[in-house]
């Protein structure tokens, strides 16, 4: 197994290497959190079993000015995102 993830990172590295030198306009980020449940209510500190984490993906395109509505709106990123948040709650069975 590890030498087919070598096999497969050497691949990509290779790829991207491999490409001529432009400046590419779009990115792809990744991003992990995780964080606190602020105390607010002593009734419900039954409910809070860890700290909530979660992941978002996105993959956003830079604008350089090329288009008149680019350089009206300070030239946006724009993109798509996927979120995913465990708020690592407790469930209750009857």
């Amino acid at each position: 197994m590890r030498r087919f993830l070598t096999y497969i990172l050497c691949l990509c590295f290779s790829a991207v290497l491999s490409q001529e030198k432009q400046t590419s306009s779009s990115y792809i980020d990744i991003n992990y959190f995780k964080g606190n449940i602020a105390l607010h209510n002593n009734d419900i500190l039954h409910l809070i079993k860890g700290h909530p984490e979660g992941l978002i993906l996105s993959w956003n395109k830079k604008t350089f000015g090329y288009n008149d509505w680019e350089q009206r709106y300070n030239y946006p990123d724009y993109g798509v995102s996927f979120t995913y948040q465990n708020f690592k709650k407790r469930h209750f069975r009857k």
